[in-house]
């Protein structure tokens, strides 16, 4: 479960963030997992 305190996400194994850099590193996540669909 992921809770946002005060714009920082906290994740259940502690990991906190800002909720600009959360969102940044989902954003890369997406990327590169459409780049691996893609075919070379």
């Amino acid at each position: 479960m992921t809770k946002i305190l005060n714009g920082w996400i906290c994740c259940a194994e502690k990991r906190c963030f800002t909720f600009e850099r959360y969102m940044r590193n989902h954003m890369d996540l997406n990327i590169l997992e459409e780049q691996q669909r893609l075919p070379r």
